[in-house]
């Protein structure tokens, strides 16, 4: 229901807007990459292949402080394990992300179809890698900043195959000093099936700021009676202006974050390394390794199966 009276409210502020976005020009950006990855699993097979990604942004002024949104996403694959769209193919493409873009007074509010982080490390949810359709959620956000406080905040209804449940979340950090943000984050993940048990978290997170080196951190926890923590802490840094390093390390168990939803891996422990090489101002050539475990049973997986992971990825931004 709250989605059908999203969609209905977009679309008629879309027909009472049609003659703004004819008048106004539309602002075009977007990116195309190319990822080469191989993963390996001890226990449930490895996958070998490459995948195309492009996307394209587009934006039109429709009144003051008033924009419209849409997002053009496209992938195709050579393996469909190695995919980032929910269609049961090797390609997708759709428009899928749409809205309304308002900022008044310090605060950005977006309203449609859009990616979520939550987490300032994205250690409770993230789909922002997502392409295609049935990839993201229907909702408002809203990030600003009051008096010494950066607030980011969101609720919606996630846009799946299948149920499409519910999340809220807010953030708050603040600078007690020129180089350290402390913050705190609480949310909660709200199944469609009410067999299911909904999910409360609480979260703290932690950035230093040393020059050429960022070290952050960030903790947890769910009201799952059981495995129910998450933890990262890493530092990235510049060695040059051109090159960028990076390591973390992560351990998730399997209801220490929204439904599997952790930017990091779900019920492993696991370390990552990043390298990035900036060619120039539009182009970049990245690096991923990472080397996890399974923290506990779950399906083919057996607690202690060592499973790796190498990406090769050339952006191109325009």
């Amino acid at each position: 229901m709250q989605k059908k009276m999203l969609a209905a409210a977009i679309a008629a502020m879309i027909t009472l807007s049609t003659g703004s976005v004819f008048a106004n020009p539309v602002e075009l950006d977007g990116s195309v990459s190319y990822q080469f990855r191989k993963d390996t699993t001890d226990s449930q097979g490895d996958a070998t292949g490459g995948k195309f990604t492009a996307v394209i942004n587009g934006k039109t002024n429709l009144d003051r402080n008033l924009d419209l949104y849409a997002r053009l996403g496209a992938q195709t694959t050579s393996e469909e394990a190695i995919r980032d769209f929910t269609k049961n193919a090797d390609s997708d493409a759709a428009i899928d992300q749409f809205g309304f873009l308002y900022n008044n007074k310090g605060f950005n509010y977006k309203l449609g179809r859009q990616d979520a982080t939550i987490g300032s490390t994205a250690l409770l949810y993230n789909n922002n890698y997502k392409v295609g359709h049935n990839a993201f959620v229907d909702g408002l956000s809203v990030s600003g900043t009051s008096g010494v406080t950066a607030l980011n905040a969101i609720i919606a209804e996630e846009d799946n195959n299948g149920d499409d449940n519910q999340i809220a979340s807010l953030n708050a950090s603040f600078s007690p000093s020129a180089n350290l943000i402390l913050g705190a984050t609480v949310a909660k993940y709200d199944y469609n099936n009410s067999a299911v048990k909904d999910t409360n978290h609480f979260a703290v997170n932690a950035a230093y700021d040393f020059g050429k080196a960022l070290a952050f951190a960030e903790y947890a926890k769910s009201d799952v009676d059981n495995d129910n923590k998450a933890f990262d802490i890493g530092v990235k840094y510049n060695l040059d202006g051109k090159n960028t390093a990076g390591i973390a390390y992560a351990r998730v168990e399997k209801n220490g974050d929204m439904n599997g939803m952790t930017d990091f891996d779900n019920n492993q422990k696991a370390v990552y390394y990043t390298f990035s090489h900036k060619v120039n101002d539009k182009s970049s050539i990245d690096l991923f390794y990472k080397a996890g475990k399974i923290i506990e049973d779950a399906g083919l997986a057996q607690a202690g199966d060592k499973n790796d992971s190498f990406r090769a990825t050339m952006n191109y931004n325009f």
